[in-house]
């Protein structure tokens, strides 16, 4: 790997990542060639015996197939081993928004993923709380996986979400709701005449 582009060698690996993918999609009763067809052709013109060259291609090709293929099977051992996730029960921040607060921390994260690129695994997630890793971290908990967070987006994430608590405090407060947004007590308000 490494060879320059438009080079003999560059076009012999070419040739053996698509061979090899043209095979795999085979295995799995894709019929693909035609996808592949003109790519491989556009490749093999780099050789002047092609016969020669595609043969050595398809050898490596159905190595590197294979090669992938015990990836994927030994990555698939392991995810049937390990158990499936499971947020814990017990944390020390528990995150309880309502659905309005719960989209402002959502944005929030979105916003911050740009420039902190720890946080982007949590977009799109609901977060149910975190427990803290010393001074300088976070394991986040969500919906779909757990995740340790360090440094400034951790700092954010932490700050964001007792930001969104304390507000939807407030506005429950202010407009008499419950976490679920549902109305409780009401309380007679005073007049004062001067």
């Amino acid at each position: 790997m490494g060879h320059p582009f438009g080079s003999v060698d560059y076009a012999k690996e070419e040739l053996i990542a698509e061979t090899a993918t043209l095979f795999m999609c085979l295995d799995e009763g894709l019929e693909t060639f035609h996808a592949h067809a003109k790519y491989l052709e556009g490749w093999a013109s780099h050789f002047s015996d092609k016969k020669h060259a595609l043969l050595s291609v398809c050898k490596q090709a159905k190595e590197a197939q294979q090669f992938i293929c015990d990836k994927v099977e030994a990555h698939k051992r392991l995810l049937a081993q390990n158990p499936a996730y499971q947020a814990p029960t017990h944390c020390d921040v528990i995150v309880d928004l309502n659905n309005k607060f719960n989209h402002e921390l959502h944005l929030t994260i979105e916003k911050e993923a740009i420039n902190y690129a720890s946080l982007i695994p949590l977009k799109h997630q609901q977060l149910l709380g975190f427990d803290y890793l010393g001074e300088d971290g976070i394991t986040v908990y969500t919906d779909k996986h757990q995740r340790n967070i360090y440094g400034v987006a951790a700092t954010i994430l932490e700050q964001s979400t007792a930001h969104f608590e304390k507000m939807q405090q407030i506005h429950n407060v202010l407009h008499c709701k419950d976490k679920d947004d549902e109305p409780c007590f009401q309380t007679k308000r005073l007049t004062i005449k001067p």
